[in-house]
């Protein structure tokens, strides 16, 4: 398994050992350039990190966590000047997500199609139960939300959405994982003594394994420059923020 594994590790190509070739180190050594290909060289776009809105370290060696950045556009992978001067700041969110799970803007515009539908209800919204409980003021918030596209305001806008390529690999360890039936599993390195008071171990000849789970990277881009929570300077900030996000559950 050792040897398995040091060849799969030497052998593997660097897109399998998850460097991104679309996500570089910028000439200056402290940002990074984010590259969204095109078909057309000539028209891929160039981001270079600013600051970081929100990172969080994984707590797995293996795990790959949410990272959320300010950027800048620029005219190639080595600029440093802005590639339009008026252009404000991005948002740029790196997120890796399991093979099979749907993007965010495909579950926003799924989410979207439901509020439309429930926008148009024959004879109103405010005929539907689970609106009933509400008190004046929500209903109030509520309609103007609901008053054509406005309802789109509680969600973090509508960003343009790349897979970058080469990303979505499969295990780079070849060995499949072994499944152990539970009553073995409960065996393993179980201490007894045997009939003469000799300590016995009972050893399994099998191990198993952790299966990596198959994932993709996503990128999200957005002009919607947003702060993260724990920067909010006073509590009133917090309180319109905690507000809004209740109307976005409720639309939920």
């Amino acid at each position: 398994m050792f040897i398995t594994l040091m060849i799969s590790l030497l052998c593997a190509p660097l897109r399998d050992l998850g460097f991104d070739p679309h996500v570089t180190l910028h000439a200056d050594g402290k940002s990074y350039v984010h590259e969204f290909p095109n078909e057309d060289p000539t028209k891929s776009r160039f981001f270079k990190t600013l600051a970081t809105i929100d990172e969080r370290r994984h707590l797995h060696l293996t795990g790959r966590c949410t990272r959320v950045w300010k950027v800048m556009e620029i005219a190639s992978r080595e600029g440093t000047e802005r590639k339009d001067s008026s252009a404000p700041d991005m948002v740029l969110k790196d997120v890796w997500l399991d093979g099979s799970a749907k993007t965010e803007k495909q579950i926003q515009d799924e989410l979207f199609k439901d509020i439309r539908q429930f926008a148009s209800t024959p004879g109103g919204w405010k005929t539907r139960p689970r609106v009933k409980d509400f008190s004046v003021a929500d209903k109030e918030e509520f309609s103007s939300a609901l008053e054509g596209e406005n309802f789109k305001e509680f969600f973090y806008g509508d960003p343009s959405k790349i897979v970058a390529p080469g990303v979505n690999r499969d295990n780079v360890f070849a060995t499949n994982p072994v499944s152990v039936p539970p009553e073995a599993a409960s065996a393993k390195d179980e201490v007894g003594e045997d009939d003469e008071g000799s300590v016995e171990e009972t050893k399994l000849d099998v191990f198993p394994q952790r299966e990596f789970v198959n994932r993709r990277r996503c990128f999200s881009l957005s002009d919607l420059l947003c702060t993260a929570l724990h920067d909010l300077e006073t509590l009133g900030e917090a309180v319109d923020v905690l507000r809004h996000a209740a109307t976005g559950m409720s639309l939920l």
